[in-house]
């Protein structure tokens, strides 16, 4: 992949096939595979290109260097099972959300994406997870009495916050930071609302504890977008039920400008610069 390092990469998780698709950005040609997974969910990417791969039933993290096939690192996540990451754009602190681990969500936060990590709960069930710009960390998930809402570990804070949703949405998904709102996916848009496409994405802004609703962005023909990757005003979404990749316009939406096809059951993406 010599030829490629120097160019923006897109990593897609399969874990159907159990493995992760690389691909040029934004061309699209498979330039890579990694392999090794149990299930790998979640990725997410840093300032240096470095990509990780939450490989959830594996327990595990795995960091590669952008555009390398061999892992630069793995990081453990014993007893847990990682489903989504991210990177403090201050810290370079690695966040990871752990699926209902001992009967609940937790967090586990990787100092400067190395050792062992400090835990956190609040969310009866976690999903996953993205900073913004001053390094607060939200969360996307579930509270124990049902509704969808996000959590927030603000930065320096020791414990997480619970925000509602001022809307009902069906399922939690992905959660992205676009400069100045927080963009949350709905996997299950329909069920509240039948003249909303299954999968949309909630453009959000937090104010006095709550998540108002900006803007309701459709991704029309999607059926089952897990973790979805914002950049700048496109958003990749893995369709894990139409087993493609799929374009969207941020914060428009609306069909698909292009999709990637040939994928098994892909749920996972992010950019690697």
């Amino acid at each position: 992949m010599a030829a490629t390092k120097s160019k923006s990469l897109l990593y897609v998780s399969d874990i159907g096939n159990e493995d992760v698709q690389i691909f040029s950005y934004p061309a699209g040609k498979l330039v890579g595979t990694l392999t090794g997974f149990n299930e790998p969910n979640g990725l997410c990417s840093d300032s240096n290109g470095n990509v990780f791969v939450t490989d959830a039933y594996n327990n595990r993290i795995v960091e590669y260097a952008h555009g390398e096939t061999q892992p630069l690192a793995v990081l453990s996540d014993t007893g847990a099972t990682p489903i989504g990451c991210a990177v403090g754009p201050t810290t370079g602190d690695l966040a990871v959300t752990n699926y209902q681990h001992l009967a609940y969500g937790t967090i586990a936060i990787y100092a400067h994406a190395q050792g062992t990590p400090t835990v956190y709960t609040g969310l009866w069930i976690t999903f996953f997870c993205t900073y913004d710009g001053s390094g607060n960390l939200f969360i996307s998930g579930f509270d124990a009495k049902g509704p969808v809402v996000i959590g927030e570990l603000a930065k320096g804070a020791s414990q997480v916050a619970i925000i509602p949703i001022g809307t009902q949405a069906g399922w939690a998904g992905g959660i992205s930071w676009d400069g100045h709102h927080l963009a949350l996916g709905d996997q299950y848009a329909s069920k509240f609302n039948p003249s909303q496409p299954n999968n949309v994405i909630y453009q959000l802004t937090i104010k006095d504890d709550l998540a108002s609703v900006n803007k309701t962005m459709p991704l029309n023909g999607a059926e089952d977008v897990v973790q979805f990757w914002l950049r700048g005003k496109t958003v990749v979404a893995p369709d894990s039920s139409n087993e493609n990749v799929g374009f969207f316009k941020y914060p428009k939406g609306g069909n698909p400008t292009k999709a990637l096809q040939g994928f098994y059951e892909p749920v996972g993406a992010t950019i690697s610069k």
